[in-house]
């Protein structure tokens, strides 16, 4: 991994946090924080999704990272003092799959070696929904790896996709079933 070390008073800090705010701190054990953000978010936009009401999601998403945004709903991005921004369905997929094509260099995930920002960006232009996005990056996926692009294509997903729910793991064997049902369940936008 590219990150750099703890800094030496991680631990202090850490303790100092957990101490302070007991109660009002989810540590997160065997997964990274995101996953734990993620599956806090997801039942309070699926709550507020079912009830056509954004105001329900009564969570917001502080972030900087940028791989938080595969997670509808509310987000705020501390380090650009935006927001809150509402992120739809289709962003989130739209993200994941953009991340699906150029992986993440912070985390050491590949994705497809060549592929940055723009032309990630390039082949999922004009994609009317997650069903094309999909489409495309298997197609960009079987271009790149051939015959071999099961394999990155399924160890990309598994390190990107952010758990919505205990014990979940993105499963590629299924990923056509499984985003088409997602796609037709996020068809409808929340009213403002």
């Amino acid at each position: 991994s590219g990150r750099p070390p703890k800094p030496l008073t991680f631990q202090q800090c850490y303790d100092y946090t957990v101490n302070k705010y007991k109660g009002r701190v989810v540590i997160c054990n065997g997964e990274e924080a995101e996953d734990g953000v993620a599956k806090v978010a997801w039942p309070k936009y699926l709550a507020a999704r079912a009830a056509k009401n954004k105001d329900l999601a009564d969570v917001v998403i502080c972030r900087v990272d940028k791989d938080l945004i595969q997670v509808p709903g509310w987000h705020y991005n501390y380090g650009k003092d935006t927001g809150p921004d509402w992120i739809t369905d289709a962003e989130a997929a739209r993200h994941f799959w953009w991340q699906m094509l150029k992986g993440d260099t912070t985390d050491a995930i590949l994705g497809i070696p060549g592929v940055g920002d723009a032309k990630a960006t390039k082949v999922l232009e004009g994609a009317k929904n997650e069903k094309e996005c999909v489409e495309r990056v298997i197609r960009a996926y079987k271009d790149h790896f051939e015959d071999g692009w099961e394999a990155p294509f399924k160890e990309n997903g598994i390190l990107l996709r952010m758990r919505s729910f205990d014990g979940e793991m993105w499963d590629a064997a299924t990923y056509r079933d499984w985003e088409t049902l997602r796609s037709e369940e996020h068809t409808s936008e929340l009213q403002s």
